[in-house]
């Protein structure tokens, strides 16, 4: 088995499959035999590439059974720094990687086989790693899709069109490249009920359109599937319920209280759909989901994927002790099946008809709420950006050596004229749309006792576009949820899907007084699934979509955007608990003119210490309104309060 990655190519001919089933069935070994054939993977025209023996063997087995072997061995192979491991460490950085374009094809494949897997590490980072291939050489979407025709593997399916649609939205310059691929999906998968898979297609399409492509070209044949005449009930399941040592997380319905993937997954979206006009109960659903998992072929083979699930639960912990990138197999079956059941449920349900939510149309992307993972944030990725005015959000807070109450009634912490508009190295002038930093401080940070000392300093100012009317009477604060966490950043903010979020308002762009200057594109816990990245994303605040569309600004795949000379226009920087987004002085300036906005801005500022309680603290809270005069780049503060909470304060200082 190991002499195989060392042996010329042309010794390893088809005689040898026996002697690798040979080995696969000797104890101990068969981890040894996939980590060769990983190895093996993308060597052009080796009769165990990726496409060869290693695609016909697994290929043998249906999805469950398969990934009994193939998921330990891919998680293994990431975790001790393998071939797998290494694989996907290469095409992360795509843009130096220098391959034979043989092995390109060979890795595509590679990748995809990962996107199986239930280690979502493994998965996430193989899908983006697809989505960056996709981008570099996007011929190669094609021969993945024809690779993969025929693919039992849902997992695998939700990725390769993932990466597909990320990479056109990456490189809308290759759109010619994306239309027989996707004509070949969407006919090879015409009858699949996965919502991800018909929405991302639908998207793809949609984009495809919109970079020029005719709609005759492209395929929309998607079957429309019926309900099921009778529904599932708990004695419909007994084969499954009953396997012995079958995890209670798998257990969705009946006298135990319904596990978390039911309770915070499944129910909250089904409430979405007027059930109760078709007759469907929970009960139905609980249980049409667990017998579409055995469909798919669960516990496989000789109950080995049940096995590998007890292991893995061994292995990790139970329930939310489990680390979130550790899945078991019959999680991903419920999960494919739940893609499958919202593509059924959207097909034939109506929305439920809410008083006080906003109406649901039936033709909405219902996938939004199922997204996972983000392929299109490769700021870690990009190359570095040397944004400039980076070290503004970096300050530290200035502790007092004495007077503390002089200090907290001093309103020093970033005052508007530091931060609001500011010159860089170059002397190119920025306006500041929006900033926060947060910043927490102990005397002495070693000090870990009750009565500690605590210090913080908390500023923030929010831009607004209004008439010029309104300068001075603008709402002060902002109470509306003008950010987003279901679009992916590529699609920000022209796609189908964020249109939506406008619409059913999930994410506010404006109210009747103002236009929010800034987006906020969330990150972390909303997206608590994503591994696609080693470091943990930030959130990112975006120029907002009235700046974008009339200026005609273009993300720049990071945290910058430029105008139609490709010249940086705007850019955010986001550390911890402090970000900033600037733009170009005139690039707001012509914005401002030519559509006939004034800019203002709402400030709230404050400084506290505190020992023990909180409520023992003191402190000083400042709020202000502000308006930018273009003709000479300079703030006019329009109105201030101050409050002091905690003391009698002493002679304000002017």
């Amino acid at each position: 088995v190991k002499s195989l990655t060392w042996r010329s190519k042309q010794s390893v001919t088809p005689a040898i499959k026996e002697h690798m089933f040979g080995a696969l069935r000797t104890g101990g070994l068969w981890q040894t035999v996939f980590e060769s054939l990983f190895q093996l993977s993308i060597v052009p025209s080796h009769y165990l590439n990726a496409e060869s023996w290693f695609k016909d063997f697994q290929w043998r087995q249906d999805s469950p059974s398969r990934d009994t072997y193939l998921s330990v061995a891919l998680s293994e192979s990431y975790n001790k720094k393998g071939a797998i491991w290494f694989l996907i460490e290469a095409l992360e950085k795509i843009e130096v990687t220098n391959l034979p374009e043989e092995s390109y094809k060979l890795a595509s494949s590679v990748l995809l086989w990962c996107c199986s897997a239930t280690d979502r590490r493994v998965r996430d980072q193989a899908t983006r790693c697809l989505g960056s291939l996709f981008k570099q050489y996007p011929a190669i979407c094609l021969h993945a899709v024809n690779t993969f025709t025929g693919c039992d593997d849902d997992y695998i399916l939700e990725s390769l069109i993932l990466a597909m649609y990320t990479s056109c939205l990456l490189s809308p310059e290759s759109v010619e490249n994306f239309v027989q691929p996707l004509n070949r999906y969407i006919s090879a998968n015409s009858s699949s009920n996965n919502i991800l898979i018909r929405e991302h297609s639908q998207l793809l399409r949609q984009e495809l359109v919109k970079l020029g492509i005719e709609e005759d070209r492209i395929s929309n044949q998607y079957v429309t599937p019926s309900l099921p005449s009778t529904w599932p009930i708990l004695s419909d399941v007994q084969t499954l319920l009953t396997l012995e040592n079958l995890p209670s997380n798998m257990r969705l319905w009946g006298d135990q209280l319904g596990p978390d993937f039911w309770r915070y997954v499944v129910e909250p979206r089904i409430r979405a759909f007027d059930l109760e006009s078709q007759n469907i109960t929970l009960e139905n659903i609980a249980c049409w989901i667990m017998r579409e998992a055995e469909y798919i072929g669960y516990p496989g083979y000789n109950n080995g994927a049940l096995k590998h699930d007890l292991a893995t639960l061994h292995k990790y912990g139970r329930g939310r002790a489990k680390p979130g990138y550790a899945e078991t197999i019959g999680k991903k079956c419920y999960w494919v099946a739940f893609h499958r059941l919202i593509g059924l449920l959207a097909a034939n349900v109506a929305p439920v008809q809410s008083s006080w939510e906003p109406q649901l149309i039936s033709d909405r992307f219902w996938s939004l709420e199922l997204r996972k993972v983000d392929i299109s944030d490769i700021r870690d990725l990009s190359s570095t950006q040397n944004y400039p005015l980076r070290n503004l959000i970096i300050q530290e807070l200035e502790l007092p050596e004495s007077n503390v109450d002089y200090w907290l009634q001093t309103d020093d912490y970033f005052v508007a004229s530091n931060v609001l508009v500011l010159n860089d190295e170059s002397s190119t002038t920025w306006i500041n749309l929006s900033f926060y930093s947060e910043v927490h401080a102990k005397r002495d940070e070693d000090d870990v006792s009750f009565n500690a000392e605590s210090f913080l300093g908390i500023s923030s100012y929010n831009g607004y576009f209004v008439d010029p009317s309104n300068t001075e009477a603008f709402e002060l604060h902002n109470h509306s949820n003008n950010h987003c966490y279901r679009v992916y950043l590529a699609e920000y903010p022209r796609s189908p899907a964020f249109k939506q979020c406008i619409a059913e308002q999930d994410t506010t762009i404006s109210d009747d007084q103002r236009i929010f200057s800034s987006i906020q594109l969330l990150r972390g816990g909303e997206w608590q699934y994503d591994y696609s990245s080693n470091v943990e994303q930030s959130s990112i605040n975006m120029p907002c979509p009235d700046l974008i569309e009339k200026m005609n600004l273009s993300w720049d795949q990071d945290s910058g955007w430029l105008d139609e000379n490709q010249d940086l226009a705007a850019f955010s920087h986001n550390i911890d608990r402090n970000s900033s987004l600037f733009i170009r002085k005139d690039t707001l300036d012509s914005y401002l003119s030519k559509f006939g906005k004034s800019l203002v801005f709402s400030r709230f500022g404050r400084k506290q210490i505190s020992q023990g309680f909180a409520n023992n603290a003191k402190l000083m809270e400042v709020t202000s309104r502000y308006v930018y005069i273009p003709s000479d780049c300079s703030l006019k503060r329009i109105s201030e309060e101050t409050e002091y909470l905690g003391f009698e304060p002493c002679e304000e200082p002017e």
